[in-house]
């Protein structure tokens, strides 16, 4: 009885015996600005901001070893800005020796530069055959809202609740996070 050896769709396991291997260093940098204006009344704050983000990703040539199936690339660096205005608000209410604060921020994001992460491979024992690849795109306008709720019952104990969700055309990205704190 023969055994076939079954390899799923889409995944590609190399050439049996071939074990490939490359070092090569990539690297991250973001920079960013904001800017706000508060204004508080009473119990309550509102903030108007504006910010600037620019993420860049720089990775250095590479080429695989120990197999007729290597890959070889070029190297790279990509780069995308994202601009982000919105408004942030909140407000204290105080029952009994519990302070409840609720918040929002609602805003807009535009993203500029390359959204849609490329790639350029080749085989490297041949230099004919390429790879070029495509990455999910980055949504180009993206509608932000986080909302949360925090609860101090005393001067030790505190939690709270957060909501954050992105909104585009491509993508939706939404989650929720809860937070417990006693300190002693």
């Amino acid at each position: 009885m023969e055994h076939a050896q079954h390899t799923p769709i889409g995944r590609f396991q190399g050439i049996p015996g071939s074990r490939l291997s490359a070092s090569y260093l990539a690297g991250t940098a973001q920079a960013f600005g904001e800017v706000g204006y508060k204004i508080s009344r009473k119990n309550a704050r509102i903030e108007p901001f504006a910010g600037i983000t620019y993420v860049n990703l720089q990775t250095d040539s590479f080429r695989e070893h120990n197999g007729s199936d290597a890959l070889r690339g070029k190297a790279m660096t990509t780069g995308v800005t994202y601009s982000t205005f919105g408004v942030r608000a909140s407000a204290d209410y105080r029952l009994g020796k519990t302070m409840i604060t609720p918040n929002l921020m609602v805003g807009y994001r535009h993203a500029f530069g390359l959204t849609t992460p490329t790639s350029s491979l080749r085989f490297a024992n041949f230099s004919t055959v390429s790879l070029d690849t495509a990455g999910a795109p980055l949504a180009s306008d993206v509608a932000m809202v986080n909302a949360g709720l925090s609860v101090k019952l005393t001067d030790r104990i505190d939690f709270g609740l957060v909501y954050s969700g992105q909104y585009g055309v491509q993508a939706i990205d939404s989650g929720a996070k809860g937070s417990f704190n006693f300190k002693f």
